[in-house]
């Protein structure tokens, strides 16, 4: 529930600029049916639709603590996007946005994001686009510009299904030959949120830790390092935890001693940390 008052105090504490940009912004009849009463009497639901309909989640575990940041809501959606938005709190404790660029951006070439999470062919991204934004996605994936990514995605999700959990897929051992594959193919993946290559990536250096692999970890490792620039706000030291976990286990590794149960539990609480911290 949105505290009103507090609501209509930022409303009016913003310039003419935020506001012209505010009250611009998508009305989906996306707020607390239960606070309907209550923004009629304090005449601000045009102000509490606009904010739930394009706030975010800071936590979305527990579902808590929802932020509007204005200017990155204009940003338009597109299934082959060049920036992804994370977000984070600074030293001061303050909810920052970043908007961090996935790849080369040209002058004048506009600024999308994907509005989905998930490995998604494009028919699917553009059914679940329809049904949770109300408009059609004219991409270049969704016009043919962008060809063979439902193709790439088919046989990334027979390679590394997305619904296994990553405990099951530890203890299963997956080979790193057949996550190499999929890192290959994730590398020519245009479509969908930037955390489906890295996670991939992030899965081709467990397989190839527990298949003892020494020249497929490298190449893992290598593919995390350059991916980690556009997942992490700080991606050097998110990328030296992953190397810092390699490293406790590279006694087992250069024995070639048989994965123990403490190494694979090991490998979910640092997969659990990265995805948490990304």
């Amino acid at each position: 529930i949105i505290p009103l008052q507090e609501l209509k105090e930022k409303v009016s504490e913003m310039s003419e600029e935020q506001k012209n940009k505010f009250y611009q912004l998508t009305q989906k009849g996306n707020f607390k049916r239960a606070q309907l009463d209550s923004a009629f009497r304090e005449n601000c639901l045009t102000e509490l639709d606009i904010f739930f309909s394009n706030s975010l989640v800071a936590d979305p575990v527990a579902f808590e603590n929802k932020f509007l940041f204005i200017t990155p809501s204009f940003i338009n959606h597109s299934c082959a996007p060049n920036v992804q938005l994370e977000g984070y709190r600074d030293k001061d404790g303050e909810e920052v946005l970043v908007v961090l660029a996935m790849k080369d951006i040209s002058k004048g070439e506009e600024i999308t994001e994907c509005y989905m999470k998930g490995l998604m062919t494009s028919s699917q991204m553009k059914e679940k686009i329809k049904e949770e934004f109300s408009f059609d996605c004219k991409c270049g994936v969704c016009v043919g510009s962008i060809s063979d990514q439902d193709v790439i995605i088919a046989e990334i999700n027979s390679l590394v299904p997305n619904s296994v959990p990553i405990c099951t897929f530890i203890h299963q051992e997956q080979k790193a030959s057949k996550l190499e594959r999929a890192a290959d193919l994730a590398k020519q993946l245009y479509i969908g949120y930037i955390n489906i290559r890295f996670f991939v990536f992030v899965k081709f250096v467990i397989a190839s830790q527990l298949d003892r692999d020494p020249i497929r970890l490298k190449k893992a490792l290598d593919l995390v390092k350059e991916e980690a620039v556009g997942c992490w706000e700080n991606p050097e030291q998110g990328y030296k935890f992953l190397e810092a976990w390699v490293e406790r286990w590279s006694a087992a590794f250069q024995s070639r001693r048989n994965p123990t149960k403490e190494e694979k539990n090991d490998l979910s609480l640092c997969h659990i940390h990265i995805h948490f911290h990304i």
